[in-house]
């Protein structure tokens, strides 16, 4: 052989070993928690939560205002100093902010100018003029600070925080729903690699009964030829081996079908191509370390650690601040202002700028304002709707309890259950096993032939096939189990 086939033939054996590595059921599940677009979009979702929480803050920016005015006033006015005509332009900047506090601040700086326009005639010997004089410009600056303290509603920004919390406790359960969609997206996963792992066995089992079928049916044909059997015998054994390749047809699509399902959770772009025999993990082996051995011993602990009741906490912490919110807001307004203004006056607006910082008279007021709903609907409505779904979340929560406790005995149940099935096909494999020993002794004692030892194989295979289904229901209640207990990984 020359030494670029012997590189050919080692390059196309490393290749196909690099394709067939095998995949335990611990790597299957990681990939599937970390590759399903299910679990991508709830990550998504809760970004958008804690995002909406932040939006809260937004009470606390700051905010730039400006403002302009242009005002002709033609009214009659009771005083002849007054003018016919006013006109009026000024504009106002400021900025606002609201505090933590719960205080108010406005800052503020106006700028005016006004003119009174006066109408007069004059008489001479031929004509009558109206002539018309601008008189007495007058432009005014004023620098202004306002401020005013909530005493009750809304003291501390309570609305806000409240608001705040709310959003944060939503997004909490929302992160609990992302777990929550692990642990489903496991179990799924881990129930169609068992499925697998079963269809590996029983294909098995299907492949060797179909041979021990043929071998039956030729030898049920031998009986039919010396007289020791007869036609329906023979068609009997032929149907056998038809349902038994039938069997394995079933088998075998059911595989395909399995697989698909499996690379899809694990990939669902599609680039991972999965085959029977890279499945690693065995039937005989207990994958899980189940947290609790009893229906008891394992209720005490789904409470405390199952995330849909955490969910279910998360709602009612909710709908505590939405009662303490809604009872926020029928709270009377009662709040302490002050006012602080200088203002100056001059013909130039430069002097009238001067006259205002220079101000020694300025304008100072303070009170306290009361504001308060008569019927007060919003809040009593809010207050009712929260005490009902603080009720509805109670029961809620007693019913998770219930159908908890009822599933995890049935799980228990059903593990016993398939233990007692693997003891019982276990004890049926030996006795068709030892049958199969003495018959074969006997056929060498020409006592008896090739049809009834080829019965009791076929018998010793079907009791494994028994013996598979066990260990598969044993693997499915653990899963269901752990489940149950939301004990599977998390990351």
């Amino acid at each position: 052989m020359t030494n670029w086939m012997y590189y050919l033939i080692l390059l196309l054996l490393t290749a196909k070993s690099g394709d067939s590595s095998a995949f335990t059921l611990d790597q299957i599940l990681e990939k599937a928690r970390k590759s399903s677009p299910r679990i991508e979009q709830a990550n998504y979702q809760l970004k958008s939560k804690l995002a909406e929480a932040n939006q809260v803050n937004a009470a606390f920016d700051s905010t730039v205002f400006a403002k302009y005015e242009k005002a002709d006033d033609k009214t009659m006015q009771n005083s002849t100093f007054a003018g016919d005509r006013r006109t009026q332009r000024g504009y106002q900047v400021g900025i606002r902010r609201f505090f933590g506090t719960g205080t108010k601040l406005e800052l503020s700086w106006e700028q005016s100018r006004a003119e009174n326009l006066y109408n007069s005639t004059e008489v001479s010997s031929a004509t009558v003029t109206p002539t018309s004089n601008n008189f007495d410009p007058a432009n005014s600056t004023a620098y202004e600070i306002n401020l005013s303290q909530e005493l009750w509603r809304n003291f501390w920004a309570r609305e806000v925080r409240l608001q705040e919390q709310m959003m944060l406790t939503a997004a909490e359960s929302q992160r609990y729903q992302n777990k929550l969609l692990k642990q489903q997206i496991q179990v799924e996963t881990e129930s169609l690699y068992w499925n697998l792992i079963l269809i590996k066995e029983q294909m098995a089992i299907a492949q060797k009964l179909v041979n021990r079928a043929k071998k039956f049916s030729k030898q049920m044909s031998r009986r039919v030829e010396v007289g020791r059997a007869d036609r329906v015998d023979e068609a009997a054994a032929a149907s056998q081996v038809i349902a038994q390749e039938d069997s394995l047809i079933e088998l075998d699509i059911m595989k395909d079908n399995l697989l698909k399902r499996l690379e899809m959770n694990i990939d669902p772009t599609g680039g991972t191509k999965l085959t029977l025999d890279q499945l690693d993990t065995p039937l005989s082996k207990s994958f899980h370390t189940l947290p609790a051995t009893d229906t008891t011993a394992g209720f005490e602990l789904g409470k405390k650690q199952r995330l849909d009741l955490a969910i279910v906490t998360g709602q009612q912490k909710t709908t505590e601040l939405k009662r303490d919110f809604a009872k926020e807001q029928g709270r009377p307004s009662i709040s302490l202002f002050g006012r602080y203004k200088q203002n100056g006056m001059d013909v130039s607006s430069s002097d009238a700028y001067k006259e205002a910082v220079k101000s020694r008279h300025p304008l100072v007021a303070f009170g306290i304002e009361l504001e308060m709903s008569i019927g007060n609907t919003k809040s009593a409505s809010g207050v009712i709707a929260a005490t009902e779904e603080m009720a509805g979340l109670s029961s809620q929560r007693q019913l998770i309890l219930s159908n908890f406790r009822r599933d995890l005995a049935i799980a228990f149940t059903e593990l016993n259950g398939a233990n007692r099935r693997f003891r019982q096909a276990e004890k049926k494999i030996k006795t068709f096993q030892q049958k199969q020993r003495r018959e074969q002794a006997k056929l060498k004692q020409a006592r008896s032939d090739q049809v009834s030892v080829i019965r009791y194989e076929m018998e010793v295979l079907v009791a494994k096939n028994e013996k598979y289904l066990a260990q598969k229901r044993m693997r499915d209640s653990e899963s269901q189990i752990k489940y149950l207990l939301h004990a599977y990984p998390m990351e």
